[in-house]
């Protein structure tokens, strides 16, 4: 990265921020592939990690050490996500309430009722239907 970049930066420059974005942003997208996140988590850590940058760009002196920084805060990132999303121990998870038999016949009368709606349907409604189910 220029000197002149780490200017614009600093000034809040939109062209600048896109350069960054176009230029660093596949990396922090290949370091959150690399962890195994979701769609949704590497989404988050690529906007921690550019949020990241926008709250410490007046701290970095050598512009050159800005892809490492990237990289670095978009591990950190990843590893924080990760260990926010871990379930629960087994000894820490709620009680599984067991099935009430009521329940279960509410259930069944509430298909029967559903799937009886259904067939009274045109053909091609449901046809449709079942395509989206």
């Amino acid at each position: 990265m220029s000197s002149e970049l780490l200017f614009g930066l600093r000034q809040w420059d939109d062209a600048a921020w896109r350069a960054v974005v176009e230029e660093y942003g596949p990396r922090i997208w290949a370091v959150a592939r690399s962890h195994r996140l979701n769609e949704e988590d590497a989404a988050d850590v690529f906007q921690a990690t550019l949020l990241n940058l926008a709250e410490h760009i007046g701290h970095i002196k050598q512009p050159e050490r800005i892809s490492a920084w990237i990289v670095t805060t978009a591990r950190r990132e990843c590893l924080r996500v990760i260990r926010l999303r871990k379930p629960l121990p087994l000894k820490w998870r709620p009680e599984e309430e067991p099935e009430v038999p009521e329940d279960r016949v509410l259930e069944d009368a509430r298909d029967q009722a559903l799937w009886s709606a259904f067939k009274q349907l045109p053909s091609r409604c449901q046809q449709l239907l079942r395509l989206f189910a």
